[in-house]
């Protein structure tokens, strides 16, 4: 298969090191000093196996990029709309597009039959270009759950390896194109990737994602000292909560279960969440994403939030004084 992972960090990398340990004819787009490591040396992985170079063919230039089979992407959600040129010139017909983003999805509200039918928040698609240029014919949803960063560049750590990578159709059936795609992972280790409701496992990890990711990206704490700290503590359950009750107004079959969301953290040991690992590099935050998306949401349905609400606000001054 030619599969193209657009955007080689901590999450690109990730995937795209196993499905090329697979056999598979990879491309890795990247940019900057990242991108010319990796040129010069290929991608080194540091996982729980050990150490090993990822090779590939690694580029920026859409012009040498072939028509992949499948295209992951895994940048930051807000840069979304900066590719989406790139993306459609790489697309084609028959290339299947799998985000693998956090938090919401632009495309959450296309094809479905609840409430906000066709609904594409601005804080996701601020030009309303998107539907256009990630043609929903070619869409699967993506969902992964890593503890991956990038050390240095062309340098990749994750020591929960493999990721957790799940995949379904949006109208949620068991399409053939998604069992291929799902033989394809499983092939290359990742285990049982298909589930019916990829809508609900978004949700699902967002409850974790909007609690502990804003959290430390504000105190300072990893995950793990979040849940040890009576104050954070009860501040994560109140943001999971406000979440709960918007994924119930839409009839997301949320299965939420805030000790077990806990020990997800507690396991994550003194791993930074990605926010925090934003803040102290520098980077921007995925604020809408995550945060904002849900306050755009909730706003539409007329429920009040208000954690969330302030959370957001905090979320944005504190990238304010960063910038």
């Amino acid at each position: 298969m030619k599969i193209c992972i657009y955007g080689t960090g901590a999450v690109g990398a990730s995937i795209g090191s196993m499905l090329a340990n697979a056999g598979h004819e990879m491309t890795f787009i990247a940019r900057g000093k990242h991108l010319i490591r990796m040129q010069e040396w290929g991608l080194t992985m540091i996982t729980p196996n050990g150490v090993q170079t990822i090779t590939g063919h690694f580029t920026n230039l859409m012009t040498t990029v072939e028509t992949p089979d499948y295209l992951f992407i895994c940048v930051k959600a807000f840069s979304i709309p900066e590719i989406e040129e790139n993306v459609n010139r790489i697309t084609g017909p028959d290339t299947v597009i799998i985000p693998v983003i956090n938090g919401i999805p632009w495309w959450h509200f296309l094809g479905w039959e609840g409430k906000l039918k066709g609904f594409v928040p601005l804080s996701l698609d601020p030009k309303g270009n998107l539907a256009k240029f990630f043609p929903y014919p070619n869409l699967v949803g993506g969902l992964a759950y890593t503890a991956g960063a990038i050390k240095e560049t062309g340098v990749v750590e994750n020591l929960k390896y493999p990721p957790r990578l799940m995949i379904g159709e949006i109208d949620d059936k068991i399409s053939p194109r998604i069992e291929k795609l799902g033989a394809t992972l499983e092939q290359a280790g990742f285990a049982s990737p298909i589930v019916k409701n990829i809508r609900a496992e978004i949700w699902l990890k967002l409850c974790w994602n909007i609690a502990f990711n804003p959290i430390s990206a504000l105190t300072g704490m990893n995950a793990l000292q979040i849940t040890e700290n009576l104050e954070t503590r009860e501040a994560a359950v109140k943001l999971m909560r406000e979440l709960e009750m918007v994924a119930l107004a839409l009839e997301i079959p949320l299965k939420l279960d805030i000790e077990e969301r806990m020990n997800v953290a507690r396991k994550s040991g003194q791993h930074k969440p990605s926010m925090l690992q934003d803040v102290e590099n520098g980077r921007r935050m995925e604020i809408d994403a995550i945060v904002g998306v849900i306050a755009e949401i909730a706003d539409k349905l007329s429920i009040e939030c208000p954690n969330i609400d302030k959370l957001l606000s905090a979320l944005r001054a504190k990238e304010s004084s960063l910038r």
